[in-house]
């Protein structure tokens, strides 16, 4: 039983979780490149997961940082803020 799919860039399967009712985590990748774009990718697809790791190194960072500021920009905060309800 699953209810969830792993989003990697260059990877199907986004909208397929979607049509299903399946939730997503956008996952970076080994060797990613210091910036955000995979934040904003979490944000744009609606999906309110992304799985990047402990923010040790640069790479990780950007992405939480960009996250910050993306929730900052939408004028909401907190724990919660970008929770999505389980679907049953």
């Amino acid at each position: 039983m699953a209810n969830a799919i792993l989003i990697e860039l260059g990877r199907i399967g986004s909208r397929l979780a979607r049509d299903h009712g399946w939730g997503a985590f956008v996952s970076h990748r080994s060797g990613e490149t210091i910036d955000s774009f995979l934040a904003d990718l979490t944000v744009a697809l609606d999906t309110g997961h992304l799985k990047s790791g402990a923010p040790a190194r640069g790479e990780r960072v950007e992405k939480y940082n960009q996250l910050l500021r993306i929730e900052e920009y939408l004028g909401y905060a907190g724990r919660n803020a970008y929770c999505r309800e389980p679907t049953v």
